[in-house]
């Protein structure tokens, strides 16, 4: 249950992600109080609901972010990387890859790099910090950070290499993945484990 000090709304937002119109589900965490504060942008795994953040970090959820001070923007993604049975969105199983501009790895078993997400999602987090910096009220503008495990973890890395968006300004990353292939590239040695990791933009 949310706190008395904290205003919780909900929305859905409009999307083009690698060119697939769609919408995305934003839930809102706000401190009460008519002053700037800082926000926080929460990404969940690929295949994770939004709400899958109080199962697996029962201490780190959005509300007791938003009982310290901060904003909070927690959203889910259109579809994923499992068969629309298991919760991916039919529209979007057929995933659009840029290996030249969105990959972080390459195994030698492939002949483009590996541990590469698909553009709709690395795109789908661009539009949600977009809403979180414009459309989110009383977000200090500059102090907007991200905060990710598995796939959700590597959306915000990629965004930042490939927009060079300058409206985040820390990344905290838990444990960040590519795609199914990763376990064969951490395997082969050529992909490090990585995580947890804070990259402090600024």
């Amino acid at each position: 249950m949310p706190s008395k000090g904290i205003n919780v709304y909900s929305t859905n937002i409009d999307t083009k992600g690698g060119g697939i119109d769609g919408k995305l589900s934003i839930t809102v965490f706000s401190p009460k109080g008519d002053y700037l504060k800082p926000a926080i942008v929460m990404c969940p795994g690929s295949i994770e609901p939004a709400s899958n953040w109080d199962f697996y970090f029962s201490s780190f959820t959005s509300q007791f972010l938003a009982e310290r001070g901060f904003i909070v923007v927690l959203w889910g993604h259109r579809g994923s990387f499992t068969l629309p049975v298991l919760g991916g969105d039919p529209m979007v199983i057929s995933h659009y890859f840029d290996p030249e501009r969105y990959a972080i790895g390459k195994s030698g078993c492939y002949p483009s790099a590996i541990l590469m997400l698909s553009v709709y999602f690395v795109d789908d987090l661009e539009r949600v910090i977009e809403y979180a910096y414009n459309e989110v009220p009383l977000v200090d503008k500059t102090n907007i950070g991200v905060v990710g495990f598995s796939h959700g973890a590597t959306y915000p890395i990629i965004e930042q290499a490939v927009k060079q968006d300058d409206r985040v300004k820390l990344i905290y990353a838990i444990g960040p993945m590519g795609d199914e292939a990763s376990l064969l590239d951490m395997v082969l040695g050529t992909v490090p484990v990585i995580g947890p990791a804070i990259v402090n933009i600024s």
